[in-house]
């Protein structure tokens, strides 16, 4: 443990409409010390993001409303608080990671979810989070 441990919890927002797996990702995440933020579809994520900066966000490409694609153009937009936060996409949908960085957006990995159980995600969230 570093200097800052016990110092705030970095915060995680998992944006996923599956509320099933949103929910055991933020139960699996909270119990290994991040705090977790829910956001169910595209536009609730975005609005999130007006209020607060996450460390990282989880981020689902198939949402309602709006999809993780737009997401993703709307917090790289220079105008955004966002613009920085490192982005994991956590989806079915495959070779998906080339098509995102074709449109010139910036994911840092890329999880399939059929493929990565909740010790994964967080492996690779501590592993982004530089922890």
């Amino acid at each position: 443990m570093g200097e800052d441990a016990g110092k705030n919890k970095k915060i995680v927002l998992v944006v996923e409409d599956e509320k099933p797996l949103a929910e055991a990702i933020g139960e699996y995440l909270g119990g290994v010390g991040y705090d977790v933020k829910n956001a169910y579809n595209g536009n609730e994520a975005l609005k999130m993001l007006q209020t607060m900066t996450p460390d990282v966000v989880l981020l689902d490409i198939v949402l309602p409303e709006m999809n993780g694609v737009a997401v993703l153009k709307a917090m790289q937009d220079e105008s955004s608080p966002a613009r920085n936060v490192p982005v994991i996409v956590f989806s079915n949908l495959v070779g998906e990671k080339a098509w995102i960085e074709q449109m010139g957006l910036r994911v840092v990995d890329y999880l399939v979810k059929a493929n990565s159980s909740l010790a994964e995600v967080a492996a690779k969230v501590k592993q982004v989070l530089g922890l």
